[in-house]
């Protein structure tokens, strides 16, 4: 069975049995529904998430001569982070940093991003099999944060055990 077959049988298990329990005057939004359902099917890989999500992310090279995580955008734009400075000090073999722009942004990161890809409230650096990504979020896409640090801490937790 193909991995979307899967998810839709799984929806539809899920929507009989929630439909099952309620009344019919308590109809479900079924979009609603589906949507929060798929946040909560494990993906496979980190990448997998992102992808079908379509979450805007960048893969950060790290340039051993300068000793900086070097960022390509779209527009072949190259910006250099040294790897002593704010949140790139974190960065470790398996985890995520969570920059927000309201609480610990205290190199204004979000703000230097926003220049470059748009609005950034939240920034997530994440390591994971030798890649680093930097994900910018905006205001609209704050949940996959969530997603993201859940993710790596079930990572952690199957690593340690």
């Amino acid at each position: 069975m193909k991995n979307d077959d899967l998810l839709i049988s799984k929806l539809i298990n899920e929507t009989c049995k929630e439909e099952s329990t309620t009344e019919v005057s308590n109809v479900l939004n079924l979009s609603q529904y589906f949507e929060k359902r798929l946040n909560q099917v494990e993906h496979k890989s980190l990448k997998e998430y992102l992808i079908q999500h379509d979450v805007l992310h960048y893969k950060l090279e790290y340039m051993p001569f300068s000793k900086c995580y070097r960022l390509e955008t779209e527009n072949s734009l190259l910006l250099d982070f040294p790897s002593n400075w704010g949140p790139f000090t974190n960065i470790t073999y398996s985890g995520c940093v969570q920059i927000d722009s309201q609480k610990n942004d205290n190199e204004f990161l979000c703000e230097i991003l926003s220049e470059v890809v748009g609005e950034v409230n939240m920034l997530v650096i994440t390591s994971e099999n030798n890649s680093i990504l930097l994900i910018p979020l905006s205001s609209s896409g704050l949940e996959h944060a969530q997603w993201l640090t859940e993710y790596f801490e079930k990572k952690n937790q199957k690593e340690a055990a």
